[in-house]
């Protein structure tokens, strides 16, 4: 039987391997191979899923230039690469992340951020360090608050929603993050979903059998939690986000 996490083991690997490739040649050691540069270009259009993030997190060869890297190196080598701050947002330092979230903050102000951006900042607010978290929600909160801004309705962003899912896909977002649980939801409830079908609008979630499990597993994992915690901001968020998994076990037209 396959491992769940093989997949996810060896693109964290692929990943790491072309992330040294490219600190290397910036650091004027060698040109990176064409595939090293190119895997870490298409992270900015993609973002890095949550189960890769924990691999690569985990992964810190001794001697390779990724092992190696310290936050006061991160500045410098996103202004060579800037796709490579996506693949830095995941670096098993919590030095280094924190300051992956920080190079991203001014991206966000500048608005309509792309998915490697807004997944990293998205999964860093959930991140195990406080100040990372600190840093990264900064980010979080202003990207969603300039969706919410604007006037016209429709779809939302590409980035801004791969952002908020990524937020509301993990049952600690209300224990860490109850507030932009809440701001995440109040973007969902205003914009239409991306995934549309030949006969209609349907919510912001896919709709496969595997998609439905998936959710409904989410459910079950927060109806669990939910009256452990205190009243408050946190069991509120619960209820709220039960009540959209609920909502959309069953594909919703628009």
């Amino acid at each position: 039987m396959t491992n769940v996490g093989s997949g996810a083991k060896a693109e964290a690997e692929r990943l790491v391997a072309s992330a040294s490739a490219v600190i290397s040649e910036i650091a004027g050691d060698g040109a990176a191979p064409s595939e090293h540069k190119n895997r870490i270009g298409r992270l900015i259009d993609h973002g890095i899923s949550r189960r890769v993030d924990s691999q690569i997190r985990q992964r810190s060869k001794p001697g390779s230039a990724w092992a190696g890297l310290e936050a006061t190196a991160v500045e410098a080598l996103a202004e060579a690469e800037p796709n490579l701050l996506v693949m830095i947002g995941s670096h098993p330092s919590g030095y280094v992340r924190q300051e992956a979230a920080r190079l991203a903050l001014p991206i966000v102000d500048a608005g309509d951020p792309r998915p490697g951006i807004a997944r990293l900042l998205s999964q860093r607010a959930l991140d195990a360090i406080p100040s990372v978290r600190e840093v990264a929600r900064a980010g979080v909160e202003a990207m969603f608050a300039a969706e919410l801004a604007r006037t016209d309705e429709g779809w939302m962003p590409r980035g801004t929603e791969r952002g908020a899912r990524e937020i509301v896909e993990q049952v600690r977002c209300v224990e860490l993050c109850p507030e932009l649980v809440d701001t995440a939801l109040d973007l969902f409830a205003s914009r239409t979903g991306r995934y549309a079908l030949s006969k209609g609008v349907f919510d912001h979630h896919r709709h496969n059998r595997k998609e439905v499990d998936r959710r409904a597993q989410l459910l079950a994992d927060l109806q669990k939690i939910s009256s452990d915690l205190d009243p408050g901001p946190e069991q509120a968020a619960a209820h709220r986000l039960i009540d959209f998994y609920e909502a959309s076990l069953t594909p919703v037209r628009a």
